[in-house]
């Protein structure tokens, strides 16, 4: 199958989600919650009960949390559900809707769970920023946390070619890796070597990682797409 059919994405996306998470959705959205919870008073500690330094923390640990969930979808597209009758583009554009439900649902329990936590906390505090606290409505909200959504296609490449590494041979998968990571963190190190200016610095950052990001897409779905051949072959 290769045509593309937005009705077919919506459907691959529900079987998804009701099988993942539609099961039992009382008991998992209770763990969700208390997760949030948590993740907020270890915010609170990781900067010493500072209302407004833990919620830019807890907002950043948030995206990052809400990323790590929905590698889920993907390693069950790739582990059960490459024979669905659906086209490898219906399955990933399922996998990127999927992680937006996601992301949506785990910023709106981090809005509830966590402003009411630090809010409680920020009535006892005497910092200058002490008062009532919404997470991601706040003044000073640092909007830079959104770049934490470009780990997904990151975890997303690296997860379908960490699956078939011995395709590459390990000397090809380290080096591959290896050369990710470099990139990532030549303008900090530039940065830190006085070579690069601050907001060149940054400039160049975000370059790389968009370059990343288009590369590490592309790359996964020509993966999922011979994975799928594979799994095809074999039967």
């Amino acid at each position: 199958m290769k045509t593309f059919s937005f009705r077919r994405m919506l459907l691959f996306s529900r079987l998804q989600l009701c099988e993942i998470y539609g099961k039992n959705a009382k008991r998992i959205f209770s763990i969700s919650l208390w997760m949030t919870a948590a993740l907020c008073v270890l915010a609170l500690l990781l900067n010493g009960g500072r209302p407004g330094d833990s919620a830019g923390a807890a907002e950043s640990i948030t995206f990052i949390t809400a990323a790590v969930f929905s590698m889920g979808f993907y390693a069950d597209l790739v582990g059960l559900r490459l024979m669905v009758p659906a086209s490898a583009a219906e399955k990933f554009g399922a996998f990127f809707l999927n992680l937006l439900v996601v992301m949506i649902i785990s910023v709106a329990m981090a809005a509830t769970a966590g402003s009411a936590i630090i809010s409680i906390v920020s009535l006892f505090s005497d910092s200058p920023d002490s008062g009532p606290v919404i997470l991601f409505f706040r003044k000073g909200f640092d909007w830079h946390a959104l770049v934490n959504l470009l780990i997904v296609p990151l975890f997303t490449w690296l997860a379908m070619f960490g699956a078939v590494r011995k395709r590459f041979g390990t000397g090809v998968f380290w080096s591959v890796l290896a050369g990710y990571f470099i990139l990532l963190f030549i303008p900090g190190i530039l940065r830190q070597a006085g070579i690069l200016e601050r907001e060149t610095a940054r400039i160049l950052s975000a370059c790389i990682t968009t370059v990343l990001v288009i590369v590490s897409l592309i790359w996964s779905y020509r993966l999922l797409k011979k994975a799928e051949l594979d799994s095809r072959d074999n039967d």
